[in-house]
């Protein structure tokens, strides 16, 4: 409650900080008072750029996700090598650089000594 002379402008509060979001206002007019008035903080969800990156550093993909949204890994393969990422981005809550990470494949080599017909 904030008391305020008829055509005055009311002092409202420091904006109120809402985690993932960005406060862009209030949703009426303060400036000149002349009634009794409840006003509502108004916010805007944030957005995130999440950046998807190959082993040698180079942009996959970029996408622009909502907070605490996922980002959608982009496809991606290289010959001789699984791969999986470095970091979660299945709950985005700010800028995240996600790289490749290469494992290289085993396999099997099974060698037979013997007389050959």
């Amino acid at each position: 409650v904030v008391p305020t002379l008829y055509k005055h402008a009311a002092v409202a509060p420091t904006a109120p900080t809402v985690t993932g979001y960005t406060f862009t206002g209030w949703d009426k007019d303060i400036t000149s008072v002349i009634a009794d008035m409840t006003v509502q903080a108004q916010y805007e969800i944030n957005q995130y750029t999440v950046r998807f990156l190959d082993e040698n550093d180079n942009v996959l993909d970029t996408q622009v996700v909502t907070y605490l949204e996922a980002a959608i890994a982009p496809s991606y393969s290289k010959v001789g090598y699984t791969h999986s990422w470095d970091k979660a981005f299945d709950s985005i809550t700010g800028d995240l650089d996600v790289k490749v990470v290469l494992t290289p494949k085993t396999y099997v080599v099974k060698i037979y000594v013997g007389k050959g017909e």
